[in-house]
């Protein structure tokens, strides 16, 4: 157990903050007074990962609030600080808010600013990059698996807004390149119904127009993070897209297939056995088809009826 305190400045993704679950776990084990310096959204996302007193919001560094966000830090008198945001201003930050050790990886030419740093590996899993960087602190992550906390509660409340359902579908995505095809969603929810399973359709507010035309019940936009993660523990399976909602289907426990185009599955994808990633032909979604995932689903259902 190590006395002095550390700051993590975290990248502001919902992704990144389950796949930083499990490093960050063992930096608290070992720094008793971290705190996290994370925005609204992964904050909601580690509720329960770890106690609220760890977190703080942070400012916009890209504006005029630098260098308040500076002094905030510098006020603190932390003595390390663990850099799991890749960027310049990041690592400035820690520099002049006069913070002695400042782990982080050598990305945007910010190496000076870093007291120590090592590459980062564009191909390594990246909840395998962060445990790197808390070794650089002499902290050992064991398991890489990301294990988002939920409550019985929302467990509870998870079950009553699915209404039955067992299978769930995100059917949107933020770039037009991880996006599924609308034919490919049409053809996956049909054939799931078709032979048994009710379909729940999960996404935020800004992804309803991808549920237009999907049987099934649609519950995007309507869920908040902590309501998704409930519903999302007490479902089967999740399918959709390479997105922050899949990554938060991972870290609630339950099974996925995930679509892949572009980016890199050695990654983004989880390396667990029910996580299953189904990359598109040559990296084009455009090419991905409804076989390629209704197989992927069968595998992990082990439902014989789902050809």
């Amino acid at each position: 157990m190590r006395s002095e305190r550390l700051i993590v400045l975290m990248k502001d993704y919902l992704g990144d903050a389950v796949m930083a679950a499990p490093t960050l776990a063992a930096l608290h084990a070992a720094f008793p007074q971290m705190r996290v310096l994370v925005g609204k959204g992964p904050r909601e996302v580690l509720r329960g990962n770890l106690p609220e007193s760890v977190f703080m919001l942070p400012r916009d560094m890209r504006g005029g609030e630098f260098f308040q966000q500076v002094r905030e830090l510098k006020a603190e008198h932390f003595g390390a600080a663990l850099l799991v945001n890749r960027s310049l201003r990041s690592a400035i930050c820690a520099r002049f808010a006069g913070i002695p050790v400042r782990v982080g990886h050598a990305t945007e030419g910010r190496g000076v600013f870093l007291s120590r740093s090592i590459p980062y590996d564009e191909d390594r899993y990246e909840g395998a990059c962060y445990a790197d960087l808390a070794a650089l602190l002499g902290v050992e992550v064991g398991d890489l698996t990301p294990r988002l906390h939920v409550s019985e509660e929302e467990l509870a409340a998870g079950r009553v807004v699915l209404d039955g359902a067992e299978i769930g579908f995100q059917p949107g995505a933020r770039y037009a390149a991880k996006q599924i095809p609308e034919a490919v969603r049409r053809e996956v929810v049909s054939h799931l119904e078709a032979v048994g399973y009710r379909v729940a359709l999960l996404g935020g507010p800004d992804e309803t127009a991808f549920a237009e035309g999907l049987s099934g019940l649609n519950l995007v936009g309507q869920l908040n993070l902590r309501e998704t993660l409930g519903a999302m523990r007490a479902l089967k399976l999740v399918i959709g897209a390479d997105t922050g909602a899949m990554h938060l289907a991972a870290g609630a426990g339950c099974a996925t297939v995930t679509a892949f185009g572009p980016t890199r599955v050695s990654k983004w994808a989880h390396p667990a056995e029910r996580q299953a990633a189904v990359v598109a032909p040559e990296g084009q979604m455009e090419r991905l088809t409804a076989p390629m995932l209704i197989e992927a689903a069968e595998r992990l259902l082990g439902a014989a009826s789902i050809v």
